[in-house]
């Protein structure tokens, strides 16, 4: 009986932290926060530099990739290619404005909400963790471990 309670624990955990990983969905609207940037044929600085979108130019990210969006080109349609983050914003950049976009137009709203939840179902996890044996206890917790180390990387 110990070990159903237990596998129902660890499946509600890997649904939390499948959940928890991914803040936002794709694809997603973004704006070019730089003067001029430069899409790639392929996720890295040194690839090479397939055209260029000027500030305030509204892509749309289809995936990300260690830092790096997947976005498609008008004028080549089925091909992937890919621009840095951090060059983009969730708000409208003016092509004119003076400075760079020095916010991402996030509010946060959906991050307090997954904290706060992920901070209720921490406490029920220590709350029925308690109720456990020494070894039941060891167990679930090193595979909940495992499970998030292995969904960071």
């Amino acid at each position: 009986m110990v070990i159903v309670r237990s596998f129902h624990w660890v499946i509600a955990a890997i649904i939390l932290v499948v959940a928890t990983s991914v803040v936002s969905a794709f694809p997603q609207t973004l704006y070019v926060k730089a003067d001029v940037l430069n899409a790639r044929e392929d996720p890295f600085s040194d690839a090479p530099v397939a055209f260029k979108l000027n500030k305030g130019t509204e892509v749309t990210v289809l995936d990300s990739l260690d830092g790096w969006g997947a976005i498609k080109d008008p004028d080549s349609p089925g091909e992937t290619f890919w621009v840095s983050l951090q060059f983009l914003s969730e708000s409208p950049v003016a092509p004119d404005s003076g400075g760079e976009d020095s916010g991402d137009g996030n509010d946060g709203g959906a991050l307090v909400v997954g904290i706060l939840f992920v901070l209720a179902l921490v406490i029920g996890i220590i709350r029925y963790l308690q109720s456990l044996s020494p070894l039941a206890r060891l167990v679930i917790m090193s595979v909940m471990i495992l499970l998030i180390v292995g969904v960071m990387q």
